[in-house]
């Protein structure tokens, strides 16, 4: 009998190396730089091109450190887990990767633009490296997440699902559709995402935040896109081409059809997560295919072609 992995090793190598090794060169770069860095490094900048606030050279390096390990690393760690869902983990690997390359490229360029300085208020921060540390961690995130591997446990069905739930005499496989938040929402997101970004420039008096909320309208429409497909070997959703969510036909105990209002039973639109195991890919409002799993997961699916989801579902686990 084989074991149950716990941990995912490529999930491993991602969460934990990556930020390992951006603090660990965040060390070596200062330790090589030091004696070209004033004693008082400019480590904030908000009111102007000239630094505001100062650090020692190398408690700026212990806290950015303890920063890309805590945060950057915090994030990304669940990405480790195999038992956790596909979902979660490729999401918070991406966010926490993000996190890491952003933290770490600006430190690096803050340190760098001060080499050979006398008086550190000297400094000139080059903005443009906040954009490419973002772009860098989504980047490696993105890349990590679609080499996570599948390992969570899967608990088999032991029953036929019950009488008074659907069913399809012939199902017609595979079944297969796309589905997609709707533009005006994605364009309200956008306009916020872009009101706040200006709010902010302004406040700040530069443009340097606006590589922070670039990422934001783009990751929303590269994962506003979904692919569901359904066939004798179980049911998928993928995002961006690779399977967000995945349940073998042995998982699932039933599926029936329900009606779901995205915002009142999921808090939005989109793929959703509401605890306890309560999964969701809810773009519209109107009938959903209601699919629940031996492991106690249940997955939302909203489509028109919800009677026809569940009946296939059905008839195939009557035939498992």
């Amino acid at each position: 009998m084989s074991s149950v992995k716990r941990i995912d090793p490529v999930g491993a190598v991602f969460a934990f190396g990556i930020p390992l090794v951006a603090a660990a060169v965040t060390i070596a770069l200062t330790a090589m730089w030091q004696d070209r860095l004033p004693t008082q490094i400019g480590t904030h900048w908000s009111s102007g091109p000239e630094p505001d606030g100062f650090s020692g050279v190398w408690s700026n390096t212990w806290f950015m450190v303890a920063m890309i390990i805590v945060i950057g690393g915090g994030c990304s760690t669940i990405a480790a887990f195999a038992s956790v869902q596909l979902m979660l983990r490729r999401i918070m690997l991406v966010v926490g990767l993000t996190v890491t390359g952003l933290m770490f490229t600006v430190n690096t360029a803050m340190m760098a633009s001060q080499l050979d300085l006398q008086d550190s208020a000297d400094a000139r921060l080059n903005t443009g490296s906040i954009g490419l540390g973002v772009l860098i961690g989504v980047f490696v995130g993105l890349l990590g997440a679609r080499a996570l591997l599948d390992l969570r446990p899967r608990v088999q069905a032991t029953a036929r699902p019950d009488a008074n739930l659907p069913r399809a005499a012939s199902p017609q496989l595979p079944i297969e559709f796309n589905l997609g938040v709707r533009p005006v929402w994605l364009w309200l997101v956008c306009g916020l995402s872009a009101a706040g970004t200006v709010i902010t420039c302004i406040a700040v008096g530069s443009l340097w935040p606006l590589p922070l909320f670039a990422p934001v309208p783009l990751l929303m429409f590269a994962t506003a896109r979904y692919h569901v497909e359904a066939d004798k070997d179980g049911v998928r959703v993928r995002s961006l081409g690779a399977a967000m969510l995945s349940y073998e036909l042995s998982e699932i105990e039933g599926a029936r059809v329900v009606a779901v209002h995205p915002f009142r039973d999921f808090g939005g639109w989109g793929m959703r997560f509401k605890g306890q195991g309560r999964y969701g890919v809810v773009t519209e409002k109107g009938p959903a295919a209601q699919i629940s799993m031996a492991g106690g997961d249940v997955l939302t699916i909203t489509t028109a072609r919800a009677e026809e989801l569940a009946g296939a579902l059905n008839t195939l686990a009557d035939q498992r």
